[in-house]
């Protein structure tokens, strides 16, 4: 089994460097072009006695943190082994604020003072010098103006091209399903082009009974194209104990992606590759098409400060306590303020200002790359090769390229693509959200209250007293109001690893990983 949690650690010495740890890494997968360019989702590090080199991809989706203090560096694809190497487990209360507000981290920090994340097409490197960073990422930034029926095509023809690049491995592979877009077009493509998986699955949701759940539509779907689907059942049913082994697996970067948990045994038994479709909604617009309208309309009548408004009117989940949680966990700090979330939301959306889509850049890499990329890359970590065929060097500075627009959403057109490219499919409804599902928003917070009263995960020194108000202050609140639980449980593991129990935790995740199918 592959290491799931490497690490190499350098402590540098009067005479000497003191090794720990794997002095040679590498994890993901190349994906060369015609000019030599690698297009992969990759990470490596290599140690040669003297001089310390590592970098990531041009997205910098797979993963790969460094922490430094005084005279020393550990590097790993997860947080907890640099914790448990010896980095201090100091909060970066500036991180803190933001995370607990938005939900999600921005640029390359990390909930801890002296950790950062390589950022997009970085290379470190590290010797007798000292620390040095580099980002090498290009990015198209011209504007192309397109009809909608040469969007239509090349949503049918890039995509196709992406696939072709990345042809799955000559053993077979299962592949995930939904019942949206992204797996949709995957799953069609892959087929058209006879590289089809021996089997789908999709993790089972709380409405499963609903005619438009996720895992009736994929089940329809995998039907249609002939191919053994099963619904795979979380075996973590306690809210509280999923989340914190998330947290763990991702490196407290986001407040969602629990869920995926649901596919970690089963991928442990066929772990060779999988596609996922991370940013496809992002690119097409579509799961972002109200949010990003908001925000769109508001940057272009008011500005920066519009935007910031409107992205905090977003994501800032106000009714939940959370100024309360932040100042009775981490107590009274000028970084915790929300001034100063603002200016680190500010300093992050100048990065793209100067772009014709900033909106775009800024979903792309903030929420997509350091949050729900962790979700796949974090949890998966013994899958081989995760495919994003989304982020193929064409398909996405292609589309990157196009303005930003709110209707027809760009969901509408890549519709009509899948429906044109795979006339099989183009009476299949897609899945609704579980809110437009039917499914009684009392009935949705029982349900959770349910998985959260079944957990009693105390690793993280969660008194039953305070589950119970937690509980009972949700069966009062509103359709949101489990967004309390992740904030709670990352507060709690954030205290608990300042008592040297990163081992414990990294413990605890592993353990859980091939048990939670």
């Amino acid at each position: 089994m592959m290491d799931l949690f490497p690490y190499l650690s350098l402590v540098r010495e009067e005479a000497e460097v003191r090794v720990s740890g794997q002095c040679s890494w590498k994890r993901g997968h190349s994906v060369l072009l015609e000019d030599g360019t690698d297009d992969g989702i990759n990470a490596k590090w290599e140690w040669d006695g003297n001089r310390l080199e590592a970098s990531v991809d041009r997205m910098g989706i797979q993963p790969l943190f460094y922490g430094v203090y005084e005279n020393q560096i550990v590097l790993s694809p997860t947080i907890l082994p640099i914790l448990k190497g010896g980095i201090p487990a100091d909060l970066d209360y500036g991180s803190i604020g933001l995370f607990f507000r938005i939900g999600y981290l921005l640029g390359e920090d990390t909930l801890f003072r002296h950790i950062r994340a390589l950022p997009p097409g970085g290379k470190l490197v590290w010797d007798e010098q000292g620390v040095r960073i580099a980002e090498q990422t290009v990015f198209s930034s011209s504007l192309h103006v397109a009809t909608d029926s040469e969007i239509t095509e090349a949503y049918i023809e890039l995509f196709r091209k992406s696939i072709e690049r990345r042809p799955p491995p000559q053993d077979s592979f299962v592949q995930p399903v939904s019942g949206g877009r992204d797996s949709r077009h995957i799953l069609a493509e892959l087929v058209r082009q006879k590289k089809g998986p021996s089997s789908t699955y999709t993790i089972e949701t709380s409405y499963a009974d609903s005619e438009h759940s996720e895992e009736k539509i994929a089940r329809q779907l995998s039907d249609t194209l002939k191919i053994p689907h099963c619904v795979l059942r979380h075996n973590l049913k306690g809210e509280l104990e999923r989340e914190a082994v998330k947290n763990a697996l991702t490196s407290f970067t986001g407040d969602e992606g629990g869920w995926m948990l649901g596919a970690s045994a089963y991928l442990s038994e066929n772990p060779s590759c999988i596609y996922d479709g991370f940013l496809g909604d992002v690119l097409s617009a579509f799961h972002w098409v109200n949010c990003k309208g908001e925000m769109l309309t508001a940057w272009r009548r008011d500005g920066e400060e519009g935007f910031l408004d409107a992205a905090i009117q977003r994501f800032f989940p106000k009714h939940h306590g959370v100024e309360h949680l932040l100042s009775a966990q981490f107590g009274s700090h000028e970084e915790l303020s929300m001034e100063a979330t603002r200016e680190r939301m500010r300093q992050h959306f100048r990065l793209f200002s100067g772009y014709h889509n900033p909106i775009t850049r800024w979903f792309l890499f903030g929420r997509g790359r350091r949050e729900i990329a962790m979700s796949t890359w974090g949890c998966y970590p013994q899958v081989e090769k995760i495919y994003a065929p989304f982020l193929d060097h064409d398909f996405l500075n292609y589309f990157l390229s196009l303005p930003e627009r709110e209707e027809p959403s760009y969901a509408f057109l890549r519709s009509k693509a899948i429906a044109a490219a795979y006339p099989e499919l183009k009476d299949l409804p897609y899945a609704r959200s579980v809110a437009k599902s039917g499914f009684p928003a009392h009935a949705r917070r029982v349900l959770q209250t349910v998985r959260v009263m079944q957990t009693d995960f105390q690793p993280l020194g969660i008194p039953n007293t305070e589950l119970r108000r937690w509980t009972l202050s949700h069966l009062k609140g509103g359709v949101h109001a489990q967004v309390k639980y992740p904030r709670y449980v990352m507060a709690k593991q954030l205290m608990a690893l300042q008592s040297d129990s990163a081992g414990q935790l990294m413990t605890s995740a592993l353990g859980k990983l091939g048990k939670s199918g």
